[in-house]
């Protein structure tokens, strides 16, 4: 494979980047035109409400090796990302997804096709290091990666959506039928030959991030919900040991009353009260969390509806 030319896509998602999305392309372009391979830029412009899709279509015109998608509306970052890659598939060797405002190296792309050469089927792009992040940042992704660890989900340890995936495993990829998708966690159940490189992170040129707090949560908590069951064992397990508690808690009720001749107190009333409701509505809220995702899934609706697409033809 050392003397092909392989002919790449680099799938980009954008939301709301008019700010960026002009450095982004003129940065990829000079950089990608100094490489051997063959690459595409294909942009998905995920229900932008600002001029990022006129913009990309600008330079699709140009005659710029650029194909776009623009999605009929907002559908999440991991829905356009995944729109992309289906888009790309059989037309290209490998696929390359990166965020549009480049804080992941692209120099590290080069590192990413040699190991595809080499025989890795996906090649996993994880940064160095977090200090670019705030303390906050720093400390959720952190926990987030020991929850994880502890719920035994296999996720590569500071890997976002900076990859590079086959044409190869991309079909099988395309076998999953999850409306919600958590990429992160579906990589690793392929179970094709991968590897992690790592890359250094830089601070954004132009604009600011639209992937919010909330957005982050909700990737979190898809991420938990698709691919383990453990907060409804640690439901159960709780549940027992509150039964078994309550059991002790009787018992010492009434040999109190039978021997110490003791009053029921207010306090411990209530504090068993409020706890018991509590746990209750931390269960059933757990449990209405995966009733809702069974819900959605059930409705069969479309990851993504593309309005119009554009290619260099």
């Amino acid at each position: 494979m050392d003397n092909i030319v392989l002919n790449i896509a680099i799938v980009i998602p954008a939301y709301n980047e008019e700010e960026t999305i002009n450095f982004t392309i003129e940065t990829l372009k000079e950089y990608i035109e100094s490489l051997s391979e063959k690459y595409t830029l294909v942009f998905v412009d995920d229900g932008s409400s600002d001029k990022t899709w006129s913009i990309i279509k600008k330079y699709i015109v140009k005659g710029y090796p650029i194909e776009g998608l623009s999605l009929s509306r907002n559908f999440g970052h991991q829905a356009a990302l995944y729109a992309g890659m289906e888009f790309c598939y059989s037309k290209y060797d490998a696929i390359i997804s990166i965020d549009c405002d480049l804080q992941q190296d692209i120099k590290a792309i080069p590192r990413l096709v040699e190991s595809f050469k080499s025989g890795n089927e996906i090649v996993y792009a994880a940064r160095n290091h977090r200090e670019s992040d705030s303390f906050l940042k720093r400390i959720t992704a952190k926990l987030f990666y020991k929850l994880m660890s502890i719920l035994d989900v296999a996720l590569i340890k500071d890997h976002a959506d900076y990859r590079l995936i086959s044409n190869k495993a991309l079909a099988a990829l395309l076998e999953y039928k999850e409306v919600d998708i958590f990429l992160r966690g579906l990589l690793p159940t392929l179970g094709f030959k991968s590897e992690i490189i790592k890359f250094e992170v830089s601070e954004r040129e132009y604009g600011i991030s639209k992937y919010t707090w909330k957005k982050m949560v909700n990737l979190a908590n898809n991420g938990i919900l698709s691919f383990t069951a453990a907060p409804l064992y640690l439901i159960f397990i709780l549940g027992l040991f509150i039964t078994l508690l309550s059991v002790t808690y009787v018992v010492y009720g009434f040999v109190s009353k039978i021997f110490l001749d003791a009053v029921p107190g207010w306090s411990s009333l209530i504090v068993s009260i409020y706890f018991l409701g509590g746990v209750q509505m931390l269960s059933i809220g757990i449990i209405g969390l995966y009733v809702n995702k069974i819900y959605y899934q059930s409705k069969n609706r479309p990851r993504y509806i593309v309005q119009s697409f554009l290619t260099n033809d």
